[in-house]
């Protein structure tokens, strides 16, 4: 073996090095998948939704996608009161197990107070982008005194909920898809697009993320820590309106990602209603509620969300100033008055559409990356490993040269 060919071989290997791409700590073993998003129609307020499949052989069903509650329901085909033609039918699976239980639970929050849906728990195949679960339970609503086709054209809704967030004391197999899904995705993100147009549910996401905040453990919902809301000359420390009213509670942030109105601090609102030239203060969508209703295309300042030392969230005027409905815009905020002088603080796709949200479930925890900072990042990659592929090529070229096993 000669030198020469010793030193092609060094630099071919070197040339791999330049080429190969910098471990990202974040990214996932298995595979990456993407699921689109859609807003459902009827009012701009509608929550977003993707095609899931259930059964043998699939049936797709368009389904809400919620981070805040551990159910799993959809509708029956054959469904008694539901008022729709859509829904999974049980008796088109062969995969499908048979439910016993009869389980009476009220609606989802977008339906509150409407009325009730009742169903049994089901056994089937569930595939959602590249993950299949061969055996999830989920609720079969086959009775409703809701006619759900007048308010939701979901065919159902999915969890996604985080392991120690779902601590519910009930019989029923209430368990969140990708936990049940042992050996599949340990993380997922939610981005929307700035206009709202489209969405992406990613399974094992490779976006790279750092401050991780841990969710808190009160066992029914993504719950995030809580420091201050501010908003132009007004601040609300949350922590010592918390000490004042109540030295166990502690407040925090509810990641409603499915939702299009947040919550903020009564004196939050107001200081909206003062920067905001023309918003009018209505009841909404309860009596005791507030929200501002706006001219479209106003403007004001930021929001800031601090929810530790390390991590404050930024959310400009484009991002809860939106459409409501043909005629209206409001702030997609709501606030009232309770035991922790509002200090709860809501947080839905409309406020969260300039980050990629991060959940990661072996750790329960989450991350916020600007979208910004995460095209710029997918860039400069691209733009590196050309840099590193033009450097290896010249690399291999000048070793060849120099062995005398190229001749130009």
């Amino acid at each position: 073996m000669t030198a020469s060919f010793l030193l092609a071989a060094a630099a071919v290997s070197a040339a791999v090095l330049l080429i190969a791409p910098p471990m990202d700590v974040d990214a996932q073993a298995a595979p990456s998948s993407t699921v689109k998003l859609t807003r459902l129609p009827g009012d701009h307020a509608q929550p977003f939704a993707g095609t899931i499949s259930i059964g043998t052989p699939p049936q797709s069903l368009n389904v809400i996608f919620t981070s805040a509650y551990a159910s799993s329901w959809v509708t029956a085909k054959e469904c008694n009161g539901c008022a729709r033609s859509t829904g999974y039918s049980a008796n088109a699976s062969s995969t499908h197990t048979d439910g016993t239980t009869t389980k009476r639970f009220d609606a989802e929050e977008m339906m509150e107070g409407l009325g009730h849906l009742q169903g049994v728990i089901a056994v089937d195949t569930v595939t959602i982008g590249g993950a299949t679960d061969a055996a999830f339970p989920f609720t079969m609503v086959v009775n409703s005194t809701i006619p759900l086709d007048r308010y939701t054209a979901a065919d159902g809704q999915l969890s996604l909920l985080m392991p120690k967030n779902y601590k519910l004391d009930t019989p029923e197999p209430i368990v969140p898809f990708l936990d049940h899904l042992k050996g599949g995705p340990t993380k997922y993100s939610l981005a929307f697009a700035p206009d709202l147009s489209s969405g992406n549910l990613t399974l094992n996401p490779t976006t790279a993320a750092s401050n991780w905040i841990s969710t808190l453990d009160e066992g029914f919902a993504t719950l995030l820590p809580l420091q201050t809301v501010s908003f132009a000359e007004t601040t609300v420390d949350a922590q010592a309106i918390a000490r004042l009213q109540n030295e166990d509670l502690t407040p925090f942030t509810f990641l409603l990602i499915e939702n299009f109105f947040g919550r903020v601090p009564t004196a939050i609102l107001k200081a909206m209603q003062r920067a905001i030239p023309g918003s009018t203060l209505d009841a909404f969508p309860f009596p005791e509620a507030k929200t501002l209703t706006v001219a479209c295309g106003a403007s004001g300042p930021p929001l800031y969300i601090k929810l530790n030392e390390a991590v404050t969230l930024t959310i400009p005027s484009s991002a809860y100033v939106e459409r409501y409905n043909a005629t209206a815009c409001k702030v997609a905020f709501w606030s009232a008055d309770d035991l922790t002088d509002g200090t709860i603080v809501y947080l839905g796709y409309t406020h969260l559409r300039q980050y990629t949200t991060l959940f990661d479930l072996e750790t329960n925890r989450v991350a916020f990356v600007s979208s910004q900072s995460s095209s710029a990042a997918a860039a400069g990659f691209a733009g590196a490993t050309q840099m590193r592929v033009a450097v290896a090529v010249a690399v291999v070229l000048a070793a060849l040269l120099t062995a005398g096993e190229l001749v130009l």
